[in-house]
């Protein structure tokens, strides 16, 4: 069966194999993780080596059904999928202390990111995000804004690296970091 990635919810699927490295390597060992937005599930792979439980939110039910066969075993213990708009549901992500990982649609991003910094469970969280929204959030000194502001406040930010629009399937027009 083949997935396409629906414009509706913001999907771009990470194709690069040395990217997806590079984020699993920057995530910490944490007893949980949550990842929003699995996808096709490529990192949640590798997510699972990183912790003893791993808790997925995933909005597009298509997904859930590709993600319910590839982590068949997983879900029979370490992991758990849910099929919701993490958003909505932020009250049953963060009932536990956690590490948040994900590749957050454009729209939603500042919200989430937003959400995440306010919550006394999120220990840290690794997100790809728009480079000029994550440039934001990380700026310093005489570059500060209110989402900086709001970064400083809550812990340190920290801009990884950046992806290219061709390491994703479709292509955004803009680069992620």
């Amino acid at each position: 069966m083949q997935i396409k990635a629906k414009k509706h919810f913001g999907q771009n699927f990470l194709k690069n194999e040395s990217i997806k490295n590079k984020i699993i390597q920057s995530i910490p060992d944490s007893k949980k993780i949550v990842e929003i937005g699995p996808g096709l599930g490529d990192l949640t792979h590798g997510l699972l080596a990183k912790c003893e439980q791993l808790v997925c939110f995933e909005i597009d039910s298509d997904l859930i059904e590709h993600l319910k066969s590839r982590f068949s075993h997983e879900l029979e213990g370490k992991m758990q999928l849910i099929n919701a708009d993490a958003l909505k549901v932020w009250g049953e992500l963060s009932k536990q202390p956690y590490f948040l990982a994900a590749n957050l649609p454009y729209y939603v991003a500042t919200n989430i990111i937003l959400k995440a910094l306010r919550d006394k469970n999120c220990s840290g969280f690794v997100v790809m995000i728009q480079r000029e929204v994550a440039q934001k959030f990380c700026a310093k000194d005489a570059e500060q804004n209110s989402l900086s502001l709001l970064s400083c406040l809550y812990g340190e930010c920290e801009l990884l690296f950046d992806v290219e629009p061709e390491c994703f399937e479709p292509a955004p027009k803009v680069t992620s970091s």
